[in-house]
């Protein structure tokens, strides 16, 4: 009876623990789901070995490897122009508990090399009995052609994509700040085209613009630096 009783107990246990098993896996492929659907990139890692742990399927996609493949790898490994150091540095307040979150804005590399900009928020996760960490990266590719296109519109002229006005007195300005400081001389000459007007009268603004485009040509060509 003692025998029955102790393989009864025993049975009882197991299938509490299977019954936790599956309620555990169904939790972590639910997890999985909403990871996966997810418009962000999202890996978790270990924060003594750094060591990749989790990625979803958007990260996967866009870095170019495999979930066996990212799991050999660390932050380090995709992120571009950094070191342990700082990136310890960023992550160790996480771990101590005085800080919730911490921000990074780079480059993340691909497998093939390119790179894109990424702005990540790294939170702490609890899992025992590792401490990790969670990566929420967002790809801002389109926010930083689109910021690069407004300079480029307001700093440049759109027709000849020389600087402007705003880009020439904010130079002087910068020009003029540093001449002092490092005893260089500051010249600054004016050229103006005779009879322009004529030009766009006679032969219209397409006539005017392809002649500021030719001038313009003629100026980079005679002030661009001769390789040696």
């Amino acid at each position: 009876q003692t025998l029955v009783s102790r393989t009864r107990d025993d049975l009882g246990e197991l299938n509490q623990g299977y019954r936790k098993l599956k309620v555990q896996k169904k939790k972590t492929s639910s997890l999985n789901r909403i990871l996966d659907d997810t418009t962000n990139e999202i890996y978790t890692f270990d924060h003594s070995s750094l060591k990749i742990s989790q990625m979803n399927k958007r990260s996967l996609n866009n870095l170019g490897y495999t979930l066996d493949e990212v799991k050999q790898l660390t932050p380090l490994d995709i992120l571009a122009e950094t070191n342990e150091e700082s990136i310890r540095k960023l992550l160790n307040p996480l771990v101590a508990e005085s800080q919730t979150q911490a921000a990074f804005e780079g480059r993340q590399t691909r497998k093939d090399g390119t790179t894109y900009p990424v702005e990540i928020r790294f939170q702490f996760m609890e899992a025992e009995p590792r401490i990790n960490l969670v990566a929420i990266v967002h790809d801002i590719s389109e926010r930083v052609k689109m910021e690069r296109k407004i300079r480029q519109l307001a700093y440049f002229d759109h027709l000849t994509s020389l600087p402007n006005r705003n880009s020439l007195l904010e130079d002087i300005q910068i020009l003029e700040k540093n001449s002092g400081l490092d005893n260089i001389r500051l010249g600054l000459f004016h050229i103006d085209m005779d009879e322009f007007k004529r030009v766009n009268d006679s032969l219209g603004h397409q006539g005017g613009d392809i002649l500021l485009k030719e001038v313009c040509k003629r100026l980079k060509d005679e002030f661009s630096p001769v390789a040696n």
